[in-house]
């Protein structure tokens, strides 16, 4: 079974760049999920002892709080 493609230069240049700038934008989109999920998971947790100093409770107790599930 032969599959007959184009051999035209113009058509290769033109489909390498549109599947470059595809594999580009699948780079970033999970750049920028990563960079979400850490902040919404992990920032928390770096500033534990200044939410606890807000709510007026020690860290311990705080840190009980995160680890409770919803």
């Amino acid at each position: 079974m032969q599959i007959d493609t184009p051999t035209s230069s113009a058509f290769l240049e033109t489909e390498t760049a549109s599947t470059t700038m595809r594999q580009w934008l699948a780079v970033i989109a999970v750049a920028v999920s990563a960079f979400a999920f850490v902040t919404a998971e992990f920032l928390p947790v770096g500033l534990l002892p200044q939410i606890a100093h807000d709510l007026g409770v020690s860290t311990a107790s705080r840190a009980s709080w995160s680890r409770r599930p919803a």
